[in-house]
């Protein structure tokens, strides 16, 4: 038998006082079930320092919880309310079909949150790095109106989509990025092994090498040095670009840029288009405000450009403006797009008409990845034989110019 692990917990009993202590358990599962056994509602559950383990420390952040694992939760939380089962009962069973970590780890704490009274929303909310604000929002106003399973069918939709969304966009760039990946160790090994290989023979050689050649044994020399300290920069690079790609200051400087790129600009609209379509008509499915809709989506399209002219938009509807008139005068909103939200106005179906945006963007998005594929893989294919091309050349130009010189 695995030996238990020592974890810290605060809790609040029935008369709303809080208490802590250490339970021995064998996972944060067993724990909450403990506790609930003792008429407590858990708040916090983690290792107790000294822990055994990992001495009670978390080896890295918490495994992300991504949107095809939200799609299947909300769907299942759906079937079971149609079903006819308690939201405890539900979230219990859920608890257990679980698979993913993080969602074994929060679902019993929403799960006691809930027996203790408070709103499944709120108890959500509690846990936005596993359950987003965009959520969190939609079930929240399914409470409200009392159609809590249709949302969950939404919500689960949406993620779906979002998923789908995400797997083209991955398939799209998935062949360029092996090739470049390819062609860059195939540099800088052609240049380690066998650039030196050519050098020595052709310092024997004597005489002036050509250009070409010269440069190249010049980049060979560079790399023996600077291989070492670039491979550093590359890691310690990585490591920066994963805790700060989402500063504002680096959101604000790149995403006008992704735009501008030929090629992947009209892809990347597409795809922030796409998803401010379908996220939009799912809140307002869901009985969300406007303003809050907007609001929400502006955070969730994944671009900062579009995401200004939401809230740009939003200022101009809180104002007493339509919708379609202020997203008329965005130059990134397209006139198709704008045309069919003020049909949704006149016709009182705003959500429908974004949902059949977002349909026609989705396939847009699917046509451009493949015509991005179809496109990139013979640029990339062409471009890897130029670089090994030229290399090849300029080994062999001293070569032939001693060949020159024997005939």
């Amino acid at each position: 038998m695995a030996a238990q692990v020592k974890y810290s917990y605060s809790a609040r009993d029935l008369s709303g006082n809080i208490k802590s202590g250490v339970i021995a358990a064998d996972s944060e599962t067993v724990v909450a079930r403990r506790l609930q056994a003792m008429g407590l509602a858990p708040i916090s559950i983690r290792k107790a320092k000294g822990a055994g383990g990992m001495g009670g420390k978390q080896i890295g952040p918490p495994k992300r919880v991504k949107a095809k694992h939200l799609a299947v939760f909300s769907r299942q939380f759906a079937v079971m309310l149609e079903a006819g089962l308690p939201l405890i009962r539900t979230l219990a069973a859920l608890t257990e079909q679980a698979d993913h970590p993080e969602m074994q780890r929060v679902l019993p704490l929403i799960r006691a949150d809930v027996e203790a009274g408070n709103s499944f929303s709120t108890s959500l909310g509690k846990h936005t790095g596993v359950f987003p604000p965009l959520m969190v929002g939609m079930v929240a106003a399914g409470e409200a109106s009392g159609s809590l399973p249709k949302t969950m069918h939404l919500i689960g939709t949406n993620y779906d989509k979002e998923a789908k969304l995400k797997s083209k966009v991955f398939s799209a760039m998935l062949y360029p990025m092996i090739v470049l990946c390819l062609a860059i160790v195939m540099l800088i090994g052609m240049l380690l092994f066998i650039v030196p290989t050519f050098a020595s023979v052709f310092a024997n050689l004597g005489g002036e090498l050509p250009l070409p050649t010269r440069m190249m044994v010049m980049m060979s020399d560079f790399m023996k040095i600077a291989i070492l300290p670039l491979i550093v920069v590359v890691f310690v690079f990585l490591w920066w670009w994963r805790k700060h790609k989402n500063d504002d200051a680096i959101r604000n400087f790149l995403d006008p840029l992704k735009l501008k790129i030929p090629i992947m600009g009209p892809f990347v609209k597409k795809i922030s288009l796409a998803r401010f379509s379908r996220t939009f008509s799912a809140l307002l499915s869901s009985g969300v405000p406007m303003l809050q809709c907007l609001e929400m989506t502006s955070v969730t399209v994944g671009n900062k450009v579009l995401s200004r002219a939401i809230l740009n938009v939003r200022e101009a509807v809180r104002n007493g403006r339509p919708l379609a008139a202020p997203m008329a005068q965005e130059t990134v909103f397209p006139s198709m797009l704008t045309q069919m939200v003020g049909t949704g106005e006149e016709t009182g179906n705003i959500s429908g008409m974004m949902d059949r945006v977002a349909d026609y963007y989705d396939q847009e998005v699917d046509t451009t990845a493949e015509s991005l594929s179809s496109i990139l893989e013979p640029i990339m294919i062409v471009g890897l034989a130029l670089v090994i091309g030229s290399m090849v050349v300029s080994m062999y130009l001293p070569m032939f110019k001693v060949f020159d010189l024997i005939k």
